[in-house]
């Protein structure tokens, strides 16, 4: 039989003359570390286009990933928004409105490239996620919540510092903030899979061209030069707490899968590339989530 379909619990979103608000991003504007020369092109910030002229026509789509696909944050926003909407499931030819609508919105208008972006769409699903060759295509619609909003009370930001995945050095500018504060987000694509939850992020990122900047040695470059691993944290926090919600009484270290950066540009069901996985320590996790929060 189908598993219970997994939703959300809507939380009320927090006023502008109300208690500080506290993200991801707001905390990473202010570290103190800078990326390094060799990440220059790993930000959505819109890029010249990439000129090949000896590439034969096997690379048909390697061209289109990094020429006929727009860079920059509008992309990313789109292509978060289709991924949202196609049924993972389903055929992506069965889907064809919500692609079109995308396709219109950066002229996408030539037969040969609504090929290539169909295809690269196909293979994003059929790319192996976990070990066991778990893929998107694998989550139903009953088993995926897609930009899960989360805001939860924070006492006191330094006690992310404690978890031993992130540098501490990074770290040293944030501080506690000296007014209640409250810690908001949206999580890309949360799933279930054999009991446990898998948080998922979309990253649009034009790492270079082809597959191999993709390499997992690259993308954990990536992830330390762009701090995700802050942004992960406290989507790990986010989770501890809302399935603390759904499941109370359970354990965080049974429920809690780990965590999938999707390099959507370099995902390939023929490699291992375009994947970014890990499972940080669940004990630390809820052990964190104590220390940040308000007392109940």
């Amino acid at each position: 039989s189908d598993p219970p379909p997994i939703t959300k619990r809507v939380i009320p979103r927090i006023s502008d003359n109300g208690p500080k608000v506290l993200s991801y991003t707001g905390l990473s504007r202010h570290l103190t570390t800078h990326l390094p020369t060799h990440a220059a092109g790993l930000t959505d910030e819109p890029s010249k286009k990439v000129v090949r002229t000896d590439s034969p026509a096997s690379d048909d789509m390697a061209h289109f990933l990094a020429d006929g696909l727009p860079k920059g944050a509008t992309f990313g926003i789109q292509v978060h928004a289709l991924l949202e909407h196609l049924d993972f499931t389903r055929p992506i030819n069965d889907q064809l409105q919500v692609v079109e609508r995308f396709e219109q919105s950066f002229q996408i208008t030539a037969v040969r490239d609504k090929a290539l972006l169909r295809d690269w769409l196909h293979t994003i699903m059929r790319t192996p996620l976990l070990d066991d060759g778990f893929c998107l295509e694998q989550i139903s619609p009953k088993t995926r919540l897609d930009e899960l909003e989360f805001h939860f009370p924070v006492s006191q930001v330094d006690a992310l510092k404690a978890l031993p995945f992130l540098d501490r050095s990074r770290l040293e500018s944030m501080r506690s903030p000296k007014l209640a504060a409250f810690m908001t987000g949206s999580i890309d694509l949360l799933f279930k899979h054999d009991e446990r939850y898998y948080i998922v992020d979309y990253k649009s990122n034009h790492l270079g061209i082809g597959l191999e900047p993709y390499a997992p040695s690259r993308l954990e470059r990536a992830m330390k030069d762009h701090d995700y691993d802050l942004q992960y944290a406290i989507y790990a926090i986010a989770l501890e707490k809302y399935l603390a919600l759904r499941h109370p009484g359970e354990s965080f270290r049974e429920r809690f899968g780990g965590v999938l950066y999707l390099f959507l540009r370099g995902m390939s069901h023929h490699s291992n590339t375009g994947v970014f996985f890990c499972r940080p320590d669940p004990a630390a996790i809820v052990d964190v989530s104590k220390k940040i929060s308000y007392a109940q």
